[in-house]
């Protein structure tokens, strides 16, 4: 979508790589768990190390210092002038 945020990996060999997105794979996998005990209301099974609970608070604080709704083509083009 128009303005998305895209990011670009790369490494220096085949095997960081494929470490790295095994641990993409298991973060994004434990993040659905906990999506689905929240969901269930069994968040008394979750259980999360100082640190993280920290990160997270930062997170959810830039989240909602983001604009609520997406910038539209429409809008952009509107705002180009004309050549």
């Amino acid at each position: 979508n128009l303005g998305d945020t895209e990011y670009e990996v790369s490494f220096e060999s085949e095997n960081t790589a494929r470490q790295f997105a095994a641990a993409v794979r298991e973060q994004a996998a434990a993040a659905r768990a906990e999506q689905v005990r929240k969901d269930l209301g069994h968040t008394h099974l979750i259980t999360k190390r100082s640190s993280l609970r920290y990160a997270e608070n930062i997170a959810l604080k830039k989240l909602n210092d983001q604009p609520e709704s997406l910038v539209k083509t429409e809008d952009i083009m509107q705002n180009m002038p004309d050549p």
